[in-house]
């Protein structure tokens, strides 16, 4: 590993320390391009502001913040599929995934995520997601 000054790379001993100020723009810089990866497709907008919104026809959604990242689908088969998939895109760029991190959950199961926990309850009213500080996070 290393960096590149006037083209000239120049090993280095250590990486980026975790937590460190760099490490969240690295994260993105090496997740760019997850989401063509895993097949999430935008469509223009055509509001005055502009933009990009996934396409309704596309079944599976992202949300990344630095190196946290939690997919959504609409099935357990897809969401077991993605890890097939991301496993060489992430490989190629040096990043494993932490299995104790990693896991195929039911959103009516709940899982925490960036010191919240999420979890949708089924009510009189239809289906109602649920969000609140974590338990480790309150302690």
């Amino acid at each position: 590993m290393g960096y590149i000054e006037q083209d000239m790379l120049h090993t280095t001993t250590e990486g980026t320390p975790q937590g460190g100020i760099v490490s969240p723009l690295l994260a993105n810089i090496a997740l760019c391009g997850m989401e063509e990866e895993i097949g999430i497709v935008y469509k223009k907008t055509y509001k005055p502001n502009g933009g990009y919104k996934i396409d309704p026809k596309c079944k599976i959604g992202r949300v990344l913040y630095a190196d946290d990242f939690v997919i959504v689908t609409e099935t357990k088969e897809s969401a077991e599929s993605m890890y097939r998939n991301l496993a060489p895109y992430l490989q190629k760029r040096g990043i494993t995934l932490s299995m104790d991190k990693t896991r195929v959950t039911h959103i009516e199961d709940g899982f925490d995520f960036l010191g919240f926990s999420l979890r949708q309850y089924n009510t009189g009213q239809g289906k109602k997601l649920f969000i609140k500080p974590s338990r480790d996070s309150i302690k």
